[in-house]
């Protein structure tokens, strides 16, 4: 032999097993829509942390957010628990909610005349809440 290496000569093949463990799949548990009963425990809770005269607002988003999150899983009569971050986006899409129907209520008020009674604009804002933009409400 002259040292030299042939191409046949040489082992393309893996011979070596690998131990490979395949990465466990990233669970997420997605809950499922919130329920009425479970918007309006989210409202009271944003409510009782925001007007607490004890605390004020005095505290970082985090720790307002983790209040409010304490308050809603201890008092929602559900057995789904939602994070913080969870609540935070349902908020936002209530409180987007809530100030549409605001401006559908002021749109109609500033469109009734002074001496329209009550129970007319009643009447004219269930009207309009099925029939103009107010009916794109997520409830």
């Amino acid at each position: 032999m002259n040292g030299d290496v042939r191409i046949e000569d040489i082992n393309l093949t893996n011979d070596v097993p690998l131990d490979v463990t395949p990465l466990a799949p990233k669970k997420r548990s997605r809950t499922g829509n919130y329920s009425t009963a479970e918007d309006e425990a989210l409202v009271l809770a944003w409510e009782n942390v925001s007007i607490d005269p004890i605390i004020g607002t005095d505290q970082d988003r985090s720790t307002y957010w983790d209040r409010i999150a304490e308050h809603y899983n201890r008092n929602v009569k559900s057995t789904s628990k939602h994070t913080t971050k969870s609540l935070q986006q349902r908020w936002c899409t209530i409180q987007e909610s809530c100030n549409r129907w605001t401006g559908c209520i002021e749109s109609i008020e500033a469109h009734q005349p002074s001496s329209t009674m009550i129970q007319d604009q009643v009447s004219f804002i269930h009207w309009f809440s099925l029939h103009e933009k107010c009916s794109l409400f997520h409830f």
